[in-house]
């Protein structure tokens, strides 16, 4: 084997896991950027109407306050935007509530035992709900959060990861370590998420 990682999982490590599939979805920041751009496009669109429309000096003054008018509005919508999908998209809340409507409904977040190995082939798993042995080549994404490394075997019609395992910081010996087990797994991998 060329790694072999034995780990016990908790609640924080499921929930690190959700926050960072849910930070890293693409929808998401595309809807955030695309709401912040939309005053200022639109904005820019009307002024260059105004511009091509009439040309006197009363005018140009109107213009050039409308210029001032629409930075300050496009700069505050900017940062308004932002501000608004941290409060109300924030991860941290949605992911809590997520895991806790599971815990009611008595759903399992995952397996809390593995012993995970890595041959230059096979990834084998053995965890509390039984064994499992697949190519290495079924993980399509790999990603690095805070706390884990992330194996995605599984993606949705949009391509963002559905299902993967979670490889603990803690199971490395070194950066070096971790540093190899991560070239490693992204020279099998198809995809790599940054």
């Amino acid at each position: 084997m060329l790694y072999k990682f034995q780990y016990t999982l908790d609640d924080a490590d499921f929930f690190e896991y959700n926050k960072y599939s849910f930070d890293n979805v693409k929808g998401k920041k595309e809807l955030m950027r695309n709401y912040q751009y939309i005053v200022p496009v639109v904005g820019f669109l009307i002024l260059v109407f105004v511009l091509i429309s009439n040309r006197n000096d009363f005018y140009i003054r109107g213009i050039l306050t409308a210029v001032a008018v629409l930075i300050v509005i496009s700069t505050v919508w900017f940062f308004a935007v932002e501000l608004y999908f941290n409060l109300f998209f924030r991860s941290d809340s949605l992911v809590k509530k997520s895991i806790n409507t599971a815990k009611e409904k008595g759903q399992n977040l995952g397996d809390k035992n593995y012993l995970v190995q890595f041959d230059n082939e096979y990834f084998y798993s053995h965890s509390d709900s039984g064994e499992f042995k697949f190519k290495i080549s079924v993980f399509q994404k790999i990603a690095e959060g805070n706390n884990a490394i992330y194996l995605y075997d599984s993606l949705g019609s949009d391509g963002q990861p559905v299902h993967g395992y979670i490889i603990p910081n803690s199971v490395f010996e070194t950066e070096e370590h971790k540093k190899g087990f991560l070239d490693y797994a992204k020279e099998k991998t198809a995809f790599v998420v940054p």
